[in-house]
Formats: C-alpha cells, sequence, structure tokens
C-alpha cells in the first residue's frame, strides 16, 4: 500500500541525502550512549576531560571491575561466536547477574 510512495521518496535525491543524514546522526548518538554505558558499566569512577570545547569520558583504570569486564566478554563470545540472540542474552545475563548478587559477588 505504501511501498509505491516510500520507492518514490528513495528516487529524490534530496530527501535520499536527507534519510542519510539522518540515519549517521541516531547511529552516533546509539554508538555515544553504548560507549557511555560500557564505561560506567566497566570502570566505577569515570571522569571526564574537556579541551577544545570537546568533552571526552576518561575512566580510572584502578577501578575496573573485572567481574563486569568478565560478564561483558562472555556475552559478546556468547552473541558473536555461539550467535546466541538477544532476548537469550538478557535474560542469561539477568540470571547470573542474581546469582551473584545472591551469592556475594556483587555488593549494590
Amino acid at each position: 500500500m505504501g511501498a509505491p510512495y516510500v520507492e518514490q521518496l528513495r528516487q529524490s535525491q534530496v530527501l535520499s541525502a536527507a534519510f542519510v543524514a539522518i540515519t549517521a546522526a541516531v547511529v552516533g548518538v546509539i554508538l555515544n550512549l553504548a560507549v557511555w554505558f560500557a564505561l560506567h558499566v566497566m570502570f566505577k569512577e569515570v571522569g571526564t576531560f574537556e579541551a577544545f570545547g570537546l568533552r571526552v569520558a576518561v575512566p580510572d583504570p584502578m577501578t575496573l571491575d573485572p567481574i563486569a569486564v568478565a560478564l561483558v566478554v562472555t556475552a559478546l563470545i556468547a552473541v558473536f561466536v555461539f550467535r546466541v540472540g538477544i532476548i537469550a542474552l538478557l535474560g542469561a545475563a539477568a540470571v547470573v547477574g542474581l546469582g551473584l548478587l545472591g551469592v556475594g559477588v556483587i555488593i549494590v
């Protein structure tokens, strides 16, 4: 029903360029959030470095959480090597996290 209209929009160079710009902006926001969450999960203290109008998050290497890093590496291996689905991965990570909390390895 809407496919012919979408195809007409794709043929317009002006709209196609706008869609490319919007897509790039969305990908940039998602990447920024991923890096922000990764830093704040794996490091207990994250400072900022500001210069030349830029603000960069700088983690303190001494506050690296080895349990969080192990969970991240395990999740990456599960997704990229064993092709585990995202729902199963989130469920397994929640169970492991609650288990570690119950045993006392993780203190909130």
